[in-house]
């Protein structure tokens, strides 16, 4: 079993310091929902709730401008 990175406990913002460097293409390309998303990010990262919601805020973000 691999081991999760905690990011649980970092200040600041962590999605373009750590998980959109290793995802970007699950991001923009690859990946239709952000439930498949969460899911690849959740299999290597411990996030706070905090956090979460900033995946989702890019995610929702990210799907305005496609859609506009």
């Amino acid at each position: 079993m691999k081991t999760k990175i905690n990011l649980s406990k970092k200040q600041g913002e962590v999605f373009y310091k750590y998980i959109y460097p290793l995802f970007a293409k699950d991001f923009l390309i690859n990946l239709d929902s952000y439930e498949d998303f969460a899911e690849i990010v959740s299999a290597y990262f411990i996030l706070n709730s905090n956090q979460w919601d900033e995946v989702l805020k890019e995610w929702e973000t990210k799907e305005s401008i496609l859609t506009n």
